[in-house]
């Protein structure tokens, strides 16, 4: 509200509640830093980016991985070049078995991966929500790719 005495064009950010707009709506969010979660504790909120980051600076690390564009964003290959590992549309995306894929998917962790209106059969995407699975995914595709 403003207390301002004269007339104020109050749809404009640049009023004399400029102040008050910036406070309540442009000033970064502390209260998501965290979520309450069980018996007190709190989780953290995870980002996709900076979870695959971690892991992909783990994995270029190691001898024979390598990085390769796909799909927009670069993504980990193996000693055979081939790439088994990225993430697309804050999701990380994998190469596993068929098989491996539709247990994924079946069981609410994955969602099938489409090219366009192909859905491809050995790919799947993993949500943040279940990020703490992705190291043992990204060694699970990193295995498969051989």
């Amino acid at each position: 509200m403003c207390w301002d005495t004269k007339p104020v064009n109050h749809n404009r950010r640049t009023s004399c509640c400029s102040t008050t707009w910036r406070r309540y709506y442009a000033a970064p969010r502390t209260d998501l830093a965290t979520l309450p979660g069980p018996a007190g504790a709190t989780l953290a909120v995870v980002d996709a980016a900076t979870q695959w980051r971690d892991i992909e600076t783990a994995w270029l690390a190691r001898s024979g991985i390598g990085t390769k564009k796909m799909l927009r964003t670069a993504g980990l290959t193996g000693p055979a070049g081939k790439v088994f590992a990225s993430l697309a549309d804050d999701r990380l995306l994998l190469k596993l078995p068929a098989g491996r894929v539709d247990e994924l998917i079946t069981s609410g962790v994955g969602q099938p991966f489409s090219s366009g209106s192909r859905v491809m059969k050995e790919w799947v995407t993993v949500g943040v929500e279940d990020a703490d699975r992705w190291d043992d995914l990204v060694a699970e595709a990193h295995a498969f790719a051989g």
